[in-house]
């Protein structure tokens, strides 16, 4: 299965229109640049603006994070300007403790794991692209919260 994942287009990083346009180049149809019903999962991620509508989570462990910030590390001229290992850790805490609520609805409950990363999922239904089911990766969809 192919799926592609970028920033946001309303993202505003930088390369965020270069990722886009790698994606078009990849030669699989892509769902911003509306080429057509038959494209892949797009997974949107957000950064240097709030993520609109987040409907995934996905939680990972303190080894999961060292591994993040192992691959981090190789960006010493960005790490000189700015310790993004911070933001790294403190998004991720904060995704983990507001992602449930944000994706799922207000009192759902919490994730076992430490850290988490929200994502726009957006997949082609029904001839359109469209925002998948809110749900926790590799979870069933949950609706524990008040209706």
């Amino acid at each position: 299965m192919v799926l592609h994942v970028s920033p946001h287009p309303d993202d505003e990083l930088i390369g965020a229109p270069a990722a886009l346009m790698a994606l078009r180049d990849a030669g699989e149809p892509v769902a911003v640049l509306a080429l057509g019903p038959d494209g892949p999962p797009w997974w949107q991620r957000g950064l240097w603006r709030e993520l609109p509508a987040p409907n995934l989570i996905v939680g990972f462990s303190e080894h999961r994070l060292m591994e993040i910030l192992h691959a981090l590390d190789a960006h010493a001229g960005e790490l000189d300007r700015n310790d993004y290992r911070r933001l790294v850790r403190g998004r991720a805490m904060a995704a983990a403790v507001l992602g449930p609520e944000r994706v799922l609805g207000w009192g759902s409950l919490g994730l076992s794991e430490p850290y988490a990363e929200l994502l726009r999922a957006l997949s082609w239904r029904d001839g359109a692209l469209r925002p998948e089911p809110p749900r926790i990766l590799d979870g069933q969809p949950r609706h524990d919260g008040p209706a």
